[in-house]
């Protein structure tokens, strides 16, 4: 053994607990949320509002500390994976290759514990006023692109443990793949790039307990704007418990088809099944009249732990408010706390759209531009805004 590989094997080996492979505490899905239903469009996961710690809306922008944390975390990834692979190429036995594997888990596992953990306190601290949004959008951010990297090259430990026939190291590795999978969603990224100034846009947040809901809406490729939600409820997740389903898709479709009643009648599902048997999701994605949904389904506790939505908010029926002043129009359609919130201001004389300044709870939202301008409303008492050629109308209302 050369000294450079020795240096890096000893190092390898000194990540390992003395017990080998670490056992994964059972633990018991308990939701904080659950899937609830508007009348006429897809159901999302949510906590009740006499739960929801905190809600608010916030605009993500330019953040060094953000965009510099993210890019170190996936530094470390990177790193520490690429010397486990060249430990395991030097090997010259099955036993230090197994050796080399036993540690990549450990080392994986004790990852995703501090990755869980960081995000768990983060959302505590947010919840109980101890950070700032912006804060707790780093942390986000920084696990997702932490889990994403770890995520993306797990499985060639995972096979190479599948060759050298060591079951208990690539069950523990898949599991841990698909507990970083939980710690992902779509505006992961989208808050990267805001740190690093390439945009800035509305956020809004909610956490009850360890869970949180994030949404906002997006500019889409065609020129569009899309409502995306992801909501991930950690409280629900089961690690060490039986697989209720047993790997049938079918009584988890069942169970699905329980929770979202207007998506399953409204689409039809691409269904797979992720993890061994005592840390099991079952994957669901729908494509529904008003847009997609992508939910994961717990196999012990029958519960969501995550769930992605993407809607066209020009889609979704709306309550709508009004008010006039002269020949100016402000139309408000609203859905409810958390979703899809439209502007309009119109000349009231012709019907046609006006552009306009818009404001919501004080806080400046962009122009229409002649448009139906959309963001997220937020919760309890809403006041809109507009201003177009110096005159200003304004209206109030509720979302719960």
């Amino acid at each position: 053994m050369n000294g450079s590989r020795a240096v890096v094997f000893a190092l390898l080996c000194c990540l390992a607990l003395a017990s080998g492979v670490a056992v994964h505490a059972q633990t018991e899905g308990e939701s904080t949320m659950s899937v609830t239903g508007d009348n006429g469009t897809a159901e999302y996961l949510a906590p009740s509002p006499s739960a929801v710690d905190r809600s608010e809306s916030s605009t993500a922008t330019l953040d060094v500390a953000g965009a510099v944390g993210g890019n170190a975390m996936e530094l470390q990834t990177t790193y520490q994976r690429v010397n486990f692979q060249r430990a395991y190429r030097n090997a010259e036995s099955d036993t230090e290759r197994r050796m080399v594997l036993r540690n990549a888990a450990e080392w994986y596992s004790e990852r995703t514990d501090r990755l869980e953990r960081r995000q768990r306190t983060a959302i505590r601290q947010y919840g109980n006023g101890a950070i700032d949004s912006q804060e707790l959008f780093r942390t986000l951010a920084a696990v997702d692109r932490g889990a994403t990297a770890m995520e993306s090259n797990v499985g060639w430990f995972e096979n190479n443990a599948d060759d050298l026939g060591m079951s208990s190291v690539q069950t523990q590795l898949n599991t841990d793949r698909v507990r970083l999978l939980t710690l992902q969603g779509p505006l992961g990224g989208a808050l990267e790039s805001a740190f690093k100034g390439e945009r800035t846009f509305v956020v809004h947040t909610e956490v009850s307990g360890n869970a949180t809901v994030l949404s906002t809406v997006d500019p889409d490729a065609t020129g569009g704007q899309t409502y995306v939600r992801e909501a991930h409820d950690p409280s629900a997740r089961s690690i060490g418990v039986p697989d209720t389903y047993d790997g049938d898709l079918s009584p988890a479709l069942d169970r699905v088809e329980t929770l979202y009643p207007w998506v399953t009648d409204n689409g039809s599902p691409t269904v797979d099944f992720l993890g061994p048997d005592r840390a099991r999701l079952y994957r669901f994605e729908y494509d529904h009249p008003h847009g997609t949904l992508r939910t994961y389904l717990d196999g012990g506790s029958e519960n969501i732990v995550t769930e992605i939505q993407r809607i066209d908010p020009e889609a979704v029926p709306t309550d709508t408010v009004e008010t006039v002043d002269g020949d100016l129009l402000l139309r408000v359609n609203t859905t409810r706390a958390g979703g899809p919130f439209g502007v309009t201001v119109l000349n009231e004389t012709s019907g046609e759209p006006v552009p306009a300044a818009v404001e919501i709870n004080g806080r400046q939202v962009g122009g229409t531009d002649g448009e139906r301008v959309w963001t997220v409303g937020p919760r309890g008492t809403v006041t809109v805004n507009a201003t177009h050629d110096g005159r200003s109308l304004s209206v109030t209302t509720t979302l719960e």
